[in-house]
């Protein structure tokens, strides 16, 4: 019987639990310049514009490759790409890089999991 229930608790918690690779991004800032913080904006939405154009039907590992060779100082690591503009003392933008902004993301619900963590 512990067994049983056991085996029931594991299973619900892992199909709680979502598996899907995140590619996160983070700009900063050469200082904290109003020149230089457009800049920075300017850079995340050419990013995320480029990123959104290329990804459809093609693999994210090629297009962060693309994107490394469009972006010669970005670099990536950890499944985060880093953009530092001139000295990097400013503020920086951060996110993650998504094919279509206007998708709502719909997590599946495990009634086993909510038992277990209270929500």
């Amino acid at each position: 019987m512990f067994r049983k229930l056991f085996c029931l608790c594991i299973i619900g918690l892992s199909l709680n639990q979502s598996t899907v690779n995140q590619t996160m991004f983070k700009i900063v800032a050469n200082s904290d310049q109003k020149e230089d913080i457009k800049e920075m904006y300017n850079y995340k939405n050419d990013l995320i514009q480029d990123y959104s154009k290329m990804i459809t039907g093609v693999d994210e590992e090629r297009v962060i490759e693309d994107l490394l060779i469009l972006y010669p100082e970005m670099t990536y690591e950890n499944g985060e790409l880093c953009l530092i503009l001139g000295k990097g003392e400013g503020k920086g933008v951060s996110g993650e890089l998504k094919q279509n902004y206007c998708e709502v993301k719909i997590k599946p619900k495990s009634w086993l999991g909510e038992l277990f963590n209270g929500t």
